[in-house]
């Protein structure tokens, strides 16, 4: 027979191991959301600066764009009437170690 004394301590120990279990499990759904926002936010500053730089004449409103919702335009390409705007926005969060630049990008085409 297992006496009392034996077991002192093992609720604390296991609420220990639930509560940090579930702090890392909170913290791996936020650095996600934050790594989605950051994506979602470079592609939508991308399709702004394509749709800019395709109603001028050369690439600077596409630039005016990138900077106005804090991203970089790091190419502009344009053939004819269709422009090709690639951007960086900077991810925040504990993510940011998994991409050497500190930046996630997206690239977007827009003409007429």
């Amino acid at each position: 027979m297992v006496s009392v004394r034996e077991e002192t301590g093992l609720a604390t120990m296991l609420s220990v191991a639930i509560v940090t279990g579930f702090s890392v499990l909170v913290s791996a759904v936020v650095a996600t959301a934050q790594l989605a926002s950051s994506r979602a936010h470079a592609q939508m500053v991308a399709d702004l600066a394509a749709l800019s730089a395709a109603r001028s004449a050369d690439c600077a409103p596409a630039w005016t764009a990138a900077q106005l919702h804090e991203a970089t335009v790091t190419a502009c390409n344009r053939s004819g009437t269709d422009v090709v705007v690639f951007v960086a926005v900077q991810v925040s969060g504990p993510l940011r170690a998994f991409y050497p630049s500190g930046a996630v990008t997206a690239h977007a085409r827009a003409g007429f």
